[in-house]
Parts: structure tokens; C-alpha cells; sequence
């Protein structure tokens, strides 16, 4: 996950991933949690996006971000969940591919809970 946002000068480039959560009321939309580096520091932060895919060409889809431990522990960057186009918050296109072989979780992922995925994230929706 490599997330830039030029206007504050703020780059985020995630080092692992520890979740991916689907909720089957919302299929086209998923929450991806992780560590990641910002700016290139050495110092590691949590994040969690939440993105929809609602179709093509991504004019409605949707993306948001909450990063935790930036610069302080009690300081979070939050992008709350909104559309890529149409002048909401950017461009872009969201785009969920179907599962395969190499996109299958471990038994031992699919035992872990939200909050062992994403400690202290609650969705930026």
C-alpha cells in the first residue's frame, strides 16, 4: 500500500499487511490494515483504509485512511472515507479482483479477529 498526499507532504509506504476484512453487507467494499513507514523514517505506524469498488470508471468509488502513532502516539492523520472523482477528494479507481490460489489465507489468518487485524483502528467509513 503506498499512500501520498502532496499537499501536507506525507507518504506512507506500508511494510506488512495484517488484515483483510470483508463485510458481506457492503461486497464491494473492503478494510485493509497494516505497518507502514511515512516519509522514510524508521519509525513504524498503523494504518487502516477502507475502499469500495462501485463500478467503473471509479467516479463512485470510495477511499479513506487512518494512520495511527504519526509523530506522537496520541496523534492520528485521518482521511475519512470519500469518493476518489467528481471533485470529492482526488481521482482514481478502485478495483477488487476475484480471489485465486495465491490470494488464499492461511487457516491461522482466517482465525485471527478484527480487533487482532487492526488493533485500535476503527474504519475511516
Amino acid at each position: 500500500m503506498n499512500f501520498v498526499d502532496h499537499e501536507h507532504n506525507f507518504h506512507l509506504k506500508s511494510t506488512r499487511i495484517t488484515g483483510y476484512l470483508y463485510d458481506p453487507a457492503n461486497a464491494n467494499a473492503r478494510d485493509i490494515c497494516g505497518k507502514a513507514r511515512v516519509n522514510d523514517s524508521a519509525f513504524e505506524v498503523s494504518f487502516r483504509i477502507h475502499l469500495e469498488d462501485n463500478g467503473e470508471p471509479g467516479a463512485n468509488d470510495k477511499f479513506g485512511i487512518v494512520i495511527d502513532n504519526w509523530h506522537a502516539p496520541e496523534r492520528f492523520y485521518v482521511v475519512t472515507s470519500r469518493k476518489l472523482a467528481n471533485g470529492q477528494g482526488g481521482g482514481g479507481n478502485v478495483q477488487l479482483h476475484k480471489s485465486n490460489n495465491s490470494t488464499t489465507a492461511s487457516p491461522a489468518m482466517l482465525a485471527l479477529q478484527e480487533w487482532q487485524m487492526c488493533p485500535d483502528l476503527d474504519s475511516p467509513q
